[in-house]
């Protein structure tokens, strides 16, 4: 069984900076964060993480920009952590003279590279088409570095390693566009779009094109990594065009949590659910509903909502055994 956590926004974090983007895959004894929001977000991310302190960690950044990679050096920074590796696109395929900005972002993320090789975190650069497995996780890298941008953004931005979790049908794409998409002729199911919905280097997917073709590519959930609606031109359209192409948006407003397991993944979203089929046929083991659980889960001690999916994930129980008992139960104590 593989889980991915998304650790979401809340109404308390309206009108605050952007967190940027963040996914914790686990395999029960692995776990791999990519990318690490920054602010509010890497704080979350963080007190997360404290509670697998057991597990090896291992930490990817798909670009560098300050909302992705701040968590991660932070996470490297925090004594309480034992990081196995870092994976990262290679500095040296940056043009650093594009401008001031950009040159300050790579050196950031050279700076990250030292710290981690100075306290003994082995480092990966990955490149287009390299393949890695983390115990049960399992995933190519797709990267496209454009020679050439406009600004300092769309430079890094589309140069963003892209995560394929083919055994999941899930793309993570940093803030590139979905260009590997059609290179490669993958088809996600699941997808996260970046914040500007770039396409690399000329390519002409943009936004309502961009969500035709992943529809019509099999993709049918979606979501987008910022709070507000109108952030960019992309997530003023793009999402809207997602929509219209008769994809599932599922809001960032909360966690999202998917399972895998048995050739199918189960999508958590508060007290709504969606699976699709996909070929990891490892078991299901989360344990099913107790009573202490269930009582537990009557007194609001696991939280409310998303918070609770999650919570009752981390402690190993599948969320659908609690539902399916809760009711149950909550009536034979009110007998």
């Amino acid at each position: 069984m593989l889980w991915c956590n998304i650790p979401g926004f809340y109404d308390s974090d309206k009108g605050g900076p952007r967190w940027g983007s963040c996914h914790i895959f686990m395999d029960g004894k692995n776990v791999f964060v990519v990318d690490g929001y920054c602010t509010v977000g890497a704080d979350r991310l963080i007190n997360r993480l404290l509670s697998w302190d057991k597990l090896k960690l291992h930490l990817a950044i798909t670009h560098p920009h300050y909302d992705h990679y701040n968590g991660i050096e932070r996470i490297i920074d925090d004594s309480r952590f034992t990081v196995i590796c870092l994976y990262v696109p290679n500095p040296n395929t940056y043009n650093k003279n594009f401008s001031s900005e950009c040159r300050q972002n790579i050196e950031a993320l050279e700076r990250i590279i030292n710290k981690a090789k100075l306290k003994g975190i082995r480092v990966y650069y990955l490149y287009d088409g390299d393949s890695i497995s983390i115990g049960d996780i399992k995933f190519t890298t797709y990267r496209n570095q454009p020679t050439t941008a406009e600004n300092t953004d769309s430079y890094l931005n589309d140069g963003s390693l892209c995560f394929w979790f083919g055994e999941l049908k899930y793309l993570t794409t940093g803030d590139a566009g979905f260009e590997c998409v059609r290179q490669h002729g993958l088809k996600p199911a699941f997808i996260m779009g970046g914040h500007h919905g770039n396409t690399l280097d000329g390519g002409d997917l943009k936004p309502s094109k961009m969500a035709k073709f992943m529809y019509d590519s099999g993709c049918k959930y979606y979501w987008d990594n910022d709070y507000s609606t109108n952030y960019t031109d992309f997530l003023m359209t793009g999402r809207e065009d997602a929509v219209n192409s008769g994809m599932k948006f599922i809001n960032i407003h909360g966690d999202i949590n998917f399972i895998s397991y048995d050739n199918k993944v189960v999508i958590y979203k508060g007290a709504e659910h969606w699976s699709y089929r996909c070929s990891y046929d490892k078991p299901l083991t989360l344990k099913t509903a107790d009573i202490a659980i269930l009582k537990a889960v009557l007194k609001g001690k696991l939280g409310n909502g998303d918070a609770r999916i999650s919570e009752l994930i981390r402690l190993g129980y599948a969320p659908y055994s609690v539902q399916a008992n809760i009711n149950d139960f909550y009536k034979l104590i009110k007998g």
